[in-house]
């Protein structure tokens, strides 16, 4: 491999000095050995780049520049190679020069969006994206990528201009729709993120989650009796819809309406087997609250640990869940459901935790028994 590099280093040195001669005759031979050359040292410092060999390969390349120095594709590869390298100024300045001498390229183009953006040119990015727009007028992600820069740079009017034209022609598209139901929130236009919520709801009455959203929004902006009746609204069409189980509940909580929260939790509990993560954390993170009666938190815990053994293994977070329980009073419960997984889930990651509740409740005996097992 080194002699080849070598090789192809004399070839280039003897291109440019017959170059430097200079008449027709030599200028076309020089031109036709110069395109061996450049070709099948591109091809080399490309396998160089794929091998790792990142020096050799930007040898190579710039001596292509030398013989070439409008190759839009020799200054793309070494902007790779130095992004490759963690060098992103450097990779910046080689992608520049290959957009300057391929600009109807769109992947050179759209990788100098991206170095602008890394090199914290946010102007630049937005120039960038506005030519690619410009360029691929019906790509829907190029557009959607530019209003997301808008929006995340805070010209958020800029950025609905271009979802409500996005949306007009997708009015379906639930990306678009609570991409616009956040800006317009953003933007303090309540009533405007009231219909499009609305709307999609009407469009996609199957997917409740505009509606919880919609419940969310109302209870955000004080519009306190309309959030209860979107809940409501919710549960009626799906009685044991996860959004509007956990919103309509925590509402009620918040709300200190203890008794209509621990009525629609009982309700919910009767369907156990169907019950989410997400709506078991939900009753854990309940515990804390005061105002719910004891034999009902008890329910409660009992409910928490029948779902673990049913669901041995799951994405709950163990150690958020123990710190919950012991920290409610019902420590025995942790350690019960610490000790089923630790016997029972070949994956389970929180032997700390189950140790330190064990503490928790002084046993002793099963701390030295677990920490002899792994000694």
């Amino acid at each position: 491999m080194k002699l080849i590099y070598l090789a192809l280093l004399v070839i280039f040195s003897s291109c440019s000095l017959i170059g430097k001669v200079g008449n027709k005759k030599t200028s076309s031979l020089n031109s036709e050995e110069s395109s061996v050359a450049y070709n099948y040292a591109f091809t080399e410092a490309t396998k160089q780049k794929l091998f790792g060999n990142y020096s050799q390969a930007l040898a190579l390349l710039f001596k292509c520049i030398e013989v070439n120095p409008t190759s839009s594709a020799t200054y793309y590869l070494i902007s790779e190679i130095y992004l490759k390298n963690g060098q992103p100024e450097k990779a910046l300045d080689y992608c520049r020069l290959a957009v300057r001498y391929d600009n109807e390229n769109n992947w050179y183009r759209l990788d100098l969006a991206t170095l602008y953006k890394m090199n914290n040119k946010i102007d630049s990015t937005i120039y960038q994206y506005k030519i690619i727009v410009k360029n691929n007028p019906h790509n829907f992600r190029y557009a959607y990528n530019l209003a997301a820069l808008y929006f995340e740079y805070g010209e958020l009017w800029k950025s609905l201009k271009i979802i409500r034209k996005l949306s007009d022609d997708d009015k379906k598209n639930e990306e678009l729709v609570i991409t616009k139901f956040q800006i317009e929130r953003k933007l303090k236009k309540y009533k405007s993120a009231e219909r499009t919520l609305k709307r999609i709801s009407k469009q996609l009455p199957d997917d409740f989650k505009f509606l919880g959203l919609l419940a969310e929004h109302y209870k955000s902006i004080g519009k306190i009796e309309k959030g209860e009746r979107t809940y409501r609204e919710l549960l009626k069409r799906d009685s044991l819809n996860e959004i509007g189980v956990i919103g309509l509940a925590t509402f009620y909580l918040e709300t200190k309406r203890i008794y209509e929260a621990e009525d629609l939790i009982r309700k919910r509990l009767l369907f156990e087997n169907n019950i989410s993560e997400n709506e078991i954390l939900f009753l854990a993170n309940s515990l804390k609250i005061d105002e719910i009666s004891q034999p009902f938190k008890i329910q409660i815990v009992k409910l928490v640990k029948n779902w673990i053994v049913l669901n041995p293994v799951n994405d709950i977070d163990i150690r958020n869940l123990s710190e919950i329980l012991t920290g409610t009073g019902f420590t025995k419960d942790a350690s019960e459901i610490l000790e089923f997984l630790y016997l029972n889930n070949k994956d389970f990651k929180d032997l700390d935790v189950y140790l330190m509740v064990l503490n928790l409740e002084d046993n002793s005996d099963r701390i030295q028994k677990i920490t002899s097992d792994f000694s």
